[in-house]
């Protein structure tokens, strides 16, 4: 027979897997699998963002500024991608 700490982490496990909200606001309610979460899942950095400007603002030169918009996203892209 399980221990009675077992028993309440089945019912724990089994409210959360029925739990029908599914914004990560919900995580409040259950604050070890809260830190769990952002044990694992990382939060967002900025760094892929500042990488994506700061390789536009290298595209932006005399030769390119009058690129239309779409050729210059693509442009972007490439570099982006390192093509």
């Amino acid at each position: 027979m399980p221990s009675a700490s077992t028993e309440d982490i089945v019912d724990k496990v089994d409210r959360y897997l029925l739990n029908i909200d599914v914004t990560i606001t919900s995580l409040l309610n259950y604050p070890r699998l809260a830190a769990a979460f952002l044990t694992i899942a990382p939060l967002p950095s900025s760094a892929a963002v500042e990488k994506l400007f700061s390789c536009a603002r290298q595209m932006v030169v005399s030769r390119t500024c009058k690129l239309s918009d779409t050729m210059f996203q693509k442009l972007v892209f490439l570099v982006y991608a390192g093509f």
